[in-house]
């Protein structure tokens, strides 16, 4: 009779619940719809066209053997850098390359495809959720802060944040270095068999789904999360009139929002972009939850995740501040709000034609790569 009860209010509790949100969303549909509109015009103009290359290129290597050829190439400095096995090389260069959540999905797949350990992987998710160059650069250097050379600041701290933590990581979660008795690389799996007959146009066309899949995904979260932060932001407008408050929500919950809404604050130029940079390491909650989506297999819990990405905010902080207070790499005492937006919107426009151009040329390396192991494989059968 008491586990009745005890069911009974617990269903009620999910009716108010629903019938709660339902009325929120009805009575800010106005704020809702413009959130949305928002946050799809940001995906199409920015976020889509500066992914879409990388993730098709990544996840072309992944549903291939090229990532064989990366390792030959770049696995014995990798591994003694971040004493991870060889293997690991794919998902390193992923993640700082690529950005989200490619670095993830790699290490996802070595991990399914018994290319390295769980311990392995769980070492290598420290430091190699990282945001893509083009989007730190270009996004948030020139298109929101409209300054190029804050780009560069933001992308040296983040990327020197993300090194360390991987060296230091490496050092302090010690496995059996470079796994030279558990090494999984010569193992033949299931999905290699898989890769060995299938042919060129059907993994072209198994990668083209996953990449529209990955980037629905990241567009789902992104709306989602903007979507929450415009709904919280108009009952916190009640209590609190207080713009870094709300700035900072923002940021721990979608980056890019988050690092516009900081260049709108009324404070330095040194504190804008030390939070900002801050912002980027920990990269917000709608990141945290595309990075946790793409590991199922794994069945990690969210503060493994978490836990180093506010780490990586924290000294990306740190080292900004270091380069701003204590160097002449930056020397600007006007906010940005007095600087000439229209010579920087021409900059941004020059920048994102650059990156691009940059993104189109691994695409087509990257096809090109993978035609040729293509007739190579089929020339030796």
């Amino acid at each position: 009779m008491k586990y009745f009860h005890t069911y009974k209010l617990n269903q009620m509790i999910k009716i108010f619940l629903f019938i709660l949100t339902l009325s929120i969303l009805l009575f800010l549909s106005k704020e809702n719809f413009e959130s949305v509109k928002n946050s799809t015009t940001l995906f199409l103009s920015s976020v889509f066209p500066s992914l879409f290359p990388f993730i098709l290129f990544t996840t072309i290597i992944l549903n291939t053997n090229l990532y064989s050829l990366l390792e030959k190439l770049f696995g014995k400095i990798l591994s003694k850098i971040f004493h991870v096995p060889p293997a690991s090389s794919i998902a390193i260069l992923t993640g700082f390359l690529c950005g989200f959540p490619m670095g993830a999905k790699s290490v996802e797949t070595l991990y399914e495809t018994q290319k390295i350990s769980k311990q392995t992987a769980i070492k290598l998710l420290f430091f190699v959720n990282n945001c893509n160059p083009s989007f730190i650069l270009s996004t948030i250097g020139i298109g929101i802060f409209y300054d190029s050379k804050i780009g560069w600041i933001l992308f040296l701290s983040h990327y020197l944040s993300a090194i360390l933590i991987g060296i230091v990581s490496s050092r302090i979660c010690s496995t059996n270095i470079i796994h030279k008795t558990s090494d999984f690389s010569n193992i033949p799996s299931k999905k290699e068999s898989i890769i060995s007959t299938t042919s060129a146009f059907d993994i072209l066309k198994k990668s083209l789904n996953q990449t529209f899949l990955t980037l629905l995904n990241i567009f789902g979260f992104m709306t989602l999360f903007n979507l929450l932060f415009s709904v919280s932001s108009i009952f916190l407008n009640y209590m609190t009139s207080n713009t870094t408050l709300l700035a900072f929500l923002s940021c721990i919950l979608e980056v890019t929002k988050g690092c516009k809404d900081i260049s709108l604050l009324p404070i330095s130029s040194l504190e804008q972009i030390t939070f900002a940079s801050f912002a980027l390491g920990f990269s917000g909650f709608c990141i945290i939850f595309q990075i946790y989506s793409v590991l199922p297999k794994l069945q990690l819990k969210l503060k493994n995740i978490v836990i180093p990405k506010l780490i990586q905010g924290i000294l990306s902080a740190i080292i900004t501040y270091i380069l701003l207070r204590f160097t002449n790499i930056y020397s600007s005492p006007l906010a940005s709000v007095f600087r000439n937006h229209d010579s920087y919107y021409v900059e941004y426009i020059h920048q994102l034609s650059n990156s691009y151009i940059l993104s189109t040329i691994i695409l087509i390396l990257g096809i090109t790569l993978f035609y040729i192991f293509e007739t190579v494989r089929e020339q030796k059968k």
